[in-house]
């Protein structure tokens, strides 16, 4: 191997100083057939040409040979002349006045191996450099883009409990009655289960949006109020079942969609908190909310409840808890708000509450069957109550509560199944249940739950005009 060092030097010296190579040489003290070597095997690496400039014949020399000869040293643009009487000490070729000395063939294929194996390494460092600065900018692209999210989060999340804390005060100077004497032995149930607040359908039989939501739920309220004074009810339970926004997954949930579900999720808190405050009038109020099926975050619907939990159901119960926890409204409970199923006692009876994706409650044989097995595990119930299938059933051991939306184009025309707007009630007593359904089809007459500074404070407008009704054609 040729010490680089020295090869720079003495390029240096002859191509930048214009030095000869016998003033080299003598400088160097070296022989000028090791200058020689090493100007060719110099210019063998940065790939110039030597050509000779002699008129010679092809021969074949001996060691004891001379040859003089004018070299040109070709680099870009770069020409240097160097006239000298090269003296040799091994055999060379001629070809085609072309001179490259044998001499210096070892030397150049030790240059060109060198060279080879500079080049592979350097594109496998290349290569590693690269895929290495890729990765990087890669990981900083994910945490910035994470640090942007969580800073919209919390940004987001500070913002909803400044306006949790002021929907907490506007509550607090309402006055509500003392309800701790009332007479009465029984608990009411107001079931509110299947509401998809975000979803427009528009049906000759069923038109529904979130003004005729307003209006479907508080004729629920109202009717299950009714029933509940006439059977001596002091405190109420709001079950919320699952299900309070819609999907958006298919093309038909997102083209029916009347809002994106953000925002319908701040109306749905304002919907609800009103039923709350309403029950609240009359009554000691507790609240429990099961996670449905459609108003999930994520794509998969998830078994585990830590998993489950991250829905729009969860998030529209907590914002309640904390408005109404922000108030200081006495009389007002919670229990939890975060399960896909539970167990509790109402009135000394076990219940359990599903939004029943397994449709356990579509038949007497399947009930018992959950019975059991609830039994097994140590937690027996007595009565269940669900959702999920929009279609009221009342039974002696489960009951199922329809949709607040009733039937929409997906039921009729892909299911074949047709309903209408209902809500269940109960009426638990110590040793009885009396399931009741409200029919909400038809909401005339009734004003409905106010929203409409909601609507307008986030821009929400309806283009569709349910007068518009739909006539069969004719043909005569």
């Amino acid at each position: 191997m040729v010490n680089i060092e020295i090869q720079e030097e003495v390029w240096k010296m002859v191509n930048e100083q214009g030095m000869t190579v016998e003033e080299v040489a003598i400088i160097r003290g070296n022989k000028r057939e090791t200058i020689l070597d090493y100007l060719s095997r110099r210019v063998k690496r940065l790939g110039l040409n030597i050509e000779s400039t002699s008129n010679y014949s092809q021969q074949k020399l001996t060691d004891s040979s001379e040859v003089d000869g004018d070299y040109k040293i070709e680099f870009g643009n770069t020409m240097e002349t160097i006239v000298e009487d090269v003296i040799l000490s091994s055999p060379e070729k001629v070809s085609e006045g072309k001179v490259v000395p044998t001499s210096l063939s070892d030397e150049i294929k030790e240059l060109e191996d060198e060279n080879v194996r500079l080049t592979k390494a350097l594109t496998k460092s290349g290569k590693s450099l690269q895929l290495q600065m890729d990765n990087n900018r890669n990981l900083r692209k994910e945490k910035r883009e994470g640090f942007r999210a969580d800073a919209k989060a919390d940004e987001f999340l500070a913002e909803l409990v400044e306006a949790n804390k002021i929907k907490g005060k506007e509550l607090s100077k309402i006055e509500f009655p003392d309800v701790s004497k009332v007479d009465g032995d029984n608990v009411g149930v107001v079931q509110l289960s299947d509401l998809h607040l975000n979803e427009i359908i528009n049906l000759p039989q069923n038109q529904y949006d979130l003004r005729v939501a307003a209006q479907r739920l508080h004729k629920h309220v109202s009717n299950c109020i009714q029933l509940f004074d006439a059977k001596g009810v002091k405190t109420v339970l709001l079950a919320l079942t699952g299900d309070l926004l819609n999907s958006d997954r298919r093309i038909d949930e997102i083209t029916n969609q009347g809002i994106n579900r953000a925002k319908a999720s701040v109306i749905a808190q304002t919907l609800i908190l009103q039923v709350v405050m309403h029950l609240r009038l009359s009554y000691k109020v507790q609240i429990v909310s099961i996670m449905g099926n459609e108003s999930r975050l994520d794509l998969e619907w998830a078994s585990a409840d830590n998993v489950n939990s991250n829905s729009f159901d969860y998030l529209i119960a907590a914002n309640i808890k904390q408005v109404v926890e922000f108030s200081g409204i006495q009389g007002i409970s919670f229990g939890d708000i975060d399960k896909q199923e539970m167990i509790i006692d109402i009135n000394g009876q076990k219940w359990m509450l599903s939004h029943d994706c397994s449709r356990f409650t579509s038949s007497q044989p399947k009930t018992q069957s959950k019975m059991g097995a609830a039994h097994l595990n140590g937690q027996p119930f007595t009565y269940a109550i669900s959702g999920h299938i929009h279609s009221t059933m009342l039974g002696d051991l489960s009951s199922r509560s329809a949709s607040l939306a009733g039937t929409n184009e997906f039921a009729e025309i892909k299911l074949n199944l047709s309903g209408k707007a209902s809500q269940n009630g109960y009426i638990v007593g110590k040793d009885y249940i009396i399931p009741f359904a409200t029919d909400v089809q038809n909401v005339d007459g009734y004003v409905g739950y106010d929203i409409k500074d909601e609507l307008a404070k986030h821009d929400i407008k309806f283009h569709v005009d349910f007068s518009d009704k739909k006539e069969i054609y004719k043909v005569r």
